[in-house]
């Protein structure tokens, strides 16, 4: 596949309408969290009060038994490698 000539892009270095910035600034602009459906559920994240700490057990009981709660998620129902943020072990 030969490489593109540059006159072959249209949008880079030019003026692209914005059709979307009336909506946006005048706070009329919908995103996906604007969109609820039957049954939906909400989740949330609880990281660790102390950086850098070994995490050695996660006692969900409490979490579990709250009123309204369908699940609660740790590092054993995640398959694969665990990382988060921008610097990943082993990188």
């Amino acid at each position: 596949m030969a490489d593109p000539k540059p006159e072959q892009f249209k949008v880079i270095g030019s003026r692209v309408p914005r059709v979307d910035a009336i909506d946006k600034v005048t706070g009329h602009a919908k995103y996906g969290a604007d969109y609820n459906v039957p049954g939906q559920l909400y989740g949330a994240s609880k990281y660790s009060d102390y950086p850098h700490a070994k995490i050695i057990r996660i006692d969900t009981s409490k979490a579990l038994a709250l009123d309204g709660v369908r699940a609660v998620l740790t590092h054993k129902d995640i398959p694969g490698e665990k990382s988060f943020g921008a610097i990943h072990p082993h990188q």
